[in-house]
């Protein structure tokens, strides 16, 4: 799984074309491998939130997984804003990516070393 980010930014305008500041927009995109575009078909994920945000105060969805595999882009008045949007998108791709990676051990079976998964956990 990939996740292809686009940053970009744009002069905002007013009525008579002063200056009001800059825009900053991502754009994304979801590359599955074969294998992960398998899974989502399988146990039917596309329509499958990839997680929420906080926006005016309230949890909003960022994107489901087909709207994310087709490409989604969003805007944001302050880098900032930006920058935590990333940051959330992200984080659920990567929990996406765990989601896939327990769905590919069903049927199967897992081996789990105790003694090194103490060691992680230490």
């Amino acid at each position: 799984m990939k996740l292809v980010i686009q940053r970009d930014q744009a002069d905002r305008r007013g009525v008579l074309g002063g200056h009001k500041g800059v825009d900053f927009s991502l754009s994304y995109r979801l590359q599955l491998s074969s294998d992960e575009a398998e899974l989502v078909k399988r146990y039917k994920l596309d329509d499958h939130w990839l997680g929420t945000w906080q926006f005016n105060g309230q949890e909003v969805p960022i994107s489901t997984v087909a709207q994310a595999t087709r490409g989604s882009g969003m805007q944001w008045p302050s880098v900032v804003s930006l920058i935590e949007r990333e940051r959330e998108l992200k984080r659920a791709c990567r929990n996406f990516k765990t989601l896939l990676e327990v769905a590919s051990t069903f049927g199967g079976e897992e081996i789990i070393d105790i003694q090194g998964l103490q060691a992680e956990e230490g």
